[in-house]
């Protein structure tokens, strides 16, 4: 019987890319499973294989002493996190649902998040730095959260650093950031805080219950909150009988 290269070929090309994907899909997960932690309540355990399915680590050189603590329920997520330094660490609140990438492309950075947290597609940059998301926080998609500046910025005549880390990079309770929003070093965002859609916010802030919008962000409405449910919903749900 002729062999048909060319049939063979056009009929199964397209079978070896996701068999490549899933090599590199296991690569990450198993990267993972190295250095998590699974915690159910106060117990600390290993995780099983799977239940680290959706966590992709990208190891770059020597990376020691990174740790990646999961806090219990798990959820089905698609989450990578570059660990290109050593002594990094990310602190994963129960119920997390969505998608979300971290960058340690230095060391000692660390990035704790709260339970019941919802991402649609969401960077962090902590770099060597500190950086806090409370609980229940929703974040839309294209949003960036930056520890610093990547590049240093030096007076041209003393060679002074003008961009020192100075603080916490802080989301706190129960907040909302609207698509393609970005938080930058230095930031504190209270509890019950809605940030706009394409806002940038470069400082702290202490008032809660208030709406941020624009580039820099500023104050834009007071006494304001947001609920998880769609307009109508809540509508139809609160209607007076």
């Amino acid at each position: 019987m002729f062999f048909d290269i060319h049939h063979f070929f056009v009929k199964h090309f397209y079978s070896f890319v996701p068999m490549k994907e899933k090599r590199r899909a296991l690569k990450g997960q198993l990267e993972a499973y190295k250095i998590a932690t699974i915690m159910d309540g106060d117990k600390e355990r290993k995780p099983s294989f799977k239940e680290l399915r959706g966590f992709n680590v990208i190891k770059t050189g020597h990376g020691q002493n990174n740790r990646l603590i999961l806090h219990t329920p798990l959820n089905k997520n698609h989450i990578t996190i570059l660990m290109a330094g050593d002594n990094n660490t990310l602190n994963l609140g129960g119920g997390f649902q969505g998608q979300m990438k971290v960058w340690f492309n230095e060391d000692n950075g660390s990035l704790s998040i709260g339970e019941d947290c919802i991402f649609s597609d969401v960077e962090f940059f902590p770099s060597s730095f500190k950086m806090e998301v409370g609980k229940g926080v929703m974040m839309s998609r294209e949003v960036e959260i930056w520890g610093h500046d990547q590049h240093v910025i030096l007076n041209a005549q003393t060679k002074e650093v003008l961009n020192q880390k100075m603080s916490v990079t802080r989301i706190g309770n129960y907040c909302w950031l609207g698509a393609r929003s970005t938080v930058l070093k230095n930031a504190d965002i209270p509890d019950y805080t809605i940030v706009g859609a394409c806002s940038v916010v470069t400082k702290p802030f202490t008032e809660q219950y208030t709406a941020l919008g624009g580039n820099p962000a500023k104050v834009i409405k007071t006494n304001v909150m947001f609920g998880r449910e769609s307009v109508n919903r809540y509508l139809q749900e609160n209607k007076e009988t």
